[in-house]
């Protein structure tokens, strides 16, 4: 519960500065600046996780046929079939 709130809070305090611009011929730039930090974000969210998709390529290039199971396990069950 308490992270909530101090989500909330966090929230309320971002939401300070843009209150003077809440008139109508500055209505726009609310809308704009919150896009500008949206974009700003995303990028450095793709910079600091951009490995774990090269990660997820690799690992979608593994043999689908594998068992995972260790070898010697593996020529066990085969020599006793």
């Amino acid at each position: 519960m308490s992270i909530f709130l101090f989500t909330t809070a966090i929230g309320s305090l971002l939401e300070f500065p843009f209150a003077g611009l809440a008139k109508n011929p500055l209505f726009i730039w609310i809308f704009i600046i919150v896009a500008i930090i949206a974009s700003v974000a995303s990028i450095v969210f793709w910079f600091l996780f951009r490995y774990l998709n090269k990660e997820d390529d690799e690992l979608n290039a593994l043999d689908k046929t594998s068992t995972n199971v260790p070898l010697a396990l593996e020529e066990r069950q085969a020599s006793a079939a």
